[in-house]
């Protein structure tokens, strides 16, 4: 046994088969995870869910120049990719979530691809095991949003700008233009974690133009070309809605948002989500570990300058736009994965730092699957004020929204299966707008599309009226009540249709 051991840790292969197993690991936890929980879509999945489906609406109905210049707010490329398993395994939202499978792979083998090559292949193993393992990202995979994708996305494409040793290398540099301009299909948010260290490689590009007299600017121009290429397009054609809810956000969301930019609170917003959501207390201190090491050598700034660059020059972009989440920082995660872990590798004592490794990697795959599954061997959550609005969490038994699968009906699905009995032909619906996560608009329509139905505004006199509320509610005028439903929350949710001459 100890020899076939032996021959496995020094074959060559070893390292794919290995992250090969951590993406079959983590999108099997995944689809497990969703197989068991029966609550609905909450409010961003549920409207990315509706927009995947009219996407593949628009494919089943062969227009596809509307697949490239349709606009539902969000670049298209999630839901392109959705499209492919749709059509081969059904719409159901398992399948939604099965999406992401390229993305898991994505994240693990870019993290991986860019510890090994700053450092060497331990470090990127490690690395990926981190990120992929996080509290916030183990929960992210499981839903069909947009953010976990993104972070993916992110990684490849830093791990090919550093690739392209500052555009000298002609592959690398227009393998990093066509993800660039992929990742400016997933979100917007992309060029926020890529402009600093793009801007850093750029200008090392010229200076080796000069000392070195090749115009390696040309591939920096044909990457660019590339990037354009792909992702403008889209943004040609739907610049002057872009640009609209653009303002929106900027301005009139912007007055509303708290805490205001530029206070302590909204500076200090992102660093704290790191501590208290995305990661926990063990692998802040292992980041903080590996940014204290990294700042006692100046060969160690640059050889982690790229992800410095990629964290600091995200979080910086980030603070200063008023409208936050924690969801927006998740990209610096692949960063923050390989400075959390390099350092062990610089341990002298084998032993020690042997001992480190295999520590962490137990920590990262007990703490997945207790966040994703949860124990009563633990309690819930371990945590601690530090002031304000603001506390440290040791660890929990949960990651972002969402911790260990819960059998409740929110009875969204019987809802619409009610309605459908309906004889109308065009059937559209009301909804009494008491927005919380199981039950919101956004779900509400991800169910409609499913069921051919539309959600309009009350004065639109729809065929049905859902109000929901604390007490029960009093008959709507010219509708009556068909249906009420117990939440799990306690509240009620009841279902009006509207009268006829022969009711």
């Amino acid at each position: 046994m100890l020899s076939i051991l032996k021959k496995f840790w020094h074959w060559r292969n070893r390292d794919k088969l290995i992250l090969l197993f951590l993406v079959i690991v983590v999108s099997t936890a995944d689809l497990i995870w969703r197989a068991i929980d029966t609550r609905p879509p909450s409010v961003d999945m549920g409207r990315h869910l509706m927009t995947s489906l009219n996407y593949y609406n628009l494919f089943l109905d062969h227009k596809y120049l509307s697949l490239v210049t349709a606009y539902t707010y969000y670049p298209p490329l999630v839901y392109w990719l959705t499209i492919s398993f749709y059509a081969l395994l059904g719409t159901s939202l398992i399948v939604s979530v099965s999406a992401n499978v390229v993305f898991v792979a994505m994240l693990v083998f870019s993290v991986y691809g860019i510890g090994k090559y700053l450092w060497s292949n331990k470090v990127g193993l490690l690395s990926a095991i981190f990120v992929v393992f996080t509290p916030m990202l183990a929960m992210e995979f499981k839903h069909f949003e947009l953010d976990a994708p993104l972070t993916a996305i992110v990684a490849l494409a830093l791990y090919l700008l550093i690739r392209s040793e500052e555009f000298t290398n002609k592959k690398y540099s227009l393998l990093f233009g066509a993800i660039f301009g992929l990742g400016m299909l997933t979100k917007w948010t992309f060029t926020f974690f890529l402009i600093a260290p793009l801007l850093f490689a750029f200008f090392k590009c010229l200076i080796k133009c000069f000392k070195l007299k090749k115009f390696y600017l040309g591939n920096f121009l044909l990457s660019a070309l590339i990037a354009y290429a792909i992702a403008m397009p889209w943004y040609l054609f739907n610049h002057s809605q872009i640009l609209n809810d653009y303002l929106y956000n900027a301005y009139t969301v912007g007055e509303m948002a708290e805490p205001k930019v530029g206070t302590l609170l909204s500076n200090i917003t992102y660093p704290n989500a790191l501590i208290s959501t995305q990661l926990y207390l063990i692998p802040s201190i292992m980041f903080l570990a590996g940014l204290v090491f990294c700042f006692m050598k100046v060969g160690r700034i640059n050889k982690n300058i790229y992800l410095l660059l990629m964290i600091f020059g995200g979080l910086f972009i980030l603070t200063l736009l008023p409208h936050k989440d924690y969801r927006y920082s998740l990209p610096i995660l692949s960063g923050v994965a390989i400075i959390g872990v390099y350092w062990i590798g610089k341990i002298k004592n084998i032993k020690g730092k042997n001992f480190l490794g295999t520590i962490t990697v137990l920590y990262f795959f007990l703490s997945f699957f207790i966040i994703s599954f949860g124990t009563k061997l633990l309690p819930q959550s371990i945590e601690f004020s530090v002031g304000g609005p603001f506390g440290v969490i040791a660890f929990a038994q949960h990651g972002y929204l969402t911790g260990p699968p819960r059998n409740e009906n929110w009875h969204q699905e019987d809802i619409f299966k009610l309605m459908s009995q309906s004889q109308e032909a065009n059937k559209t619906f009301f909804f009494e707008d008491i927005v919380t996560n199981w039950l919101n608009g956004f779900g509400l329509d991800y169910y409609s599309v499913r069921c051919n139905m539309r959600q309009v505004s009350r004065s639109e006199n729809p065929t049905f009226i859902l109000i929901r509320g604390r007490t029960k509610q009093a008959v709507s005028e010219g509708y009556y009540l068909i249906e009420q439903y117990t939440l799990p929350d306690q509240s009620y949710v009841e279902l009006f249709q509207k009268s006829t001459d022969n009711s």
